[in-house]
């Protein structure tokens, strides 16, 4: 059962990764703009899309490379994502989140 939860992961993340770069190479504009295009014009949006692209991919890459015998990578993976650099992540991922949302509110949006 939890083996189809780590599919169902991975696809929605291809299919969230598809879906910006398809945006993102059919708009014109600047990087910036483009950026936003992907989300629908909204910074807490784009911040929010990498946040779930990044910890998706955190998700399924330990046993993706177990699938793949790839124990090597599979043991360095677990030393550098600690409880302690997760919790680090995790923070600036609120500060980030902050920070996005305050910067559209004092624009006007």
């Amino acid at each position: 059962m939890l083996t189809w939860l780590y599919v169902a992961v991975a696809i929605a993340i291809a299919y969230l990764i598809a879906r910006v770069v398809v945006i993102y190479t059919t708009t014109t504009g600047t990087a910036w703009q483009r950026l936003l295009a992907t989300a629908h014009g909204s910074a807490t949006m784009l911040q929010a899309y990498a946040v779930i692209i990044g910890s998706g991919i955190t998700i399924v890459s330990e046993k993706l490379l177990g699938f793949l015998q790839l124990p090597e990578a599979q043991a360095f993976m677990q030393q550098k994502l600690s409880p302690e650099v997760l919790g680090w992540v995790t923070l600036a991922i609120a500060v980030l989140t902050i920070v996005t949302r305050l910067r559209t509110l004092f624009r006007g949006s």
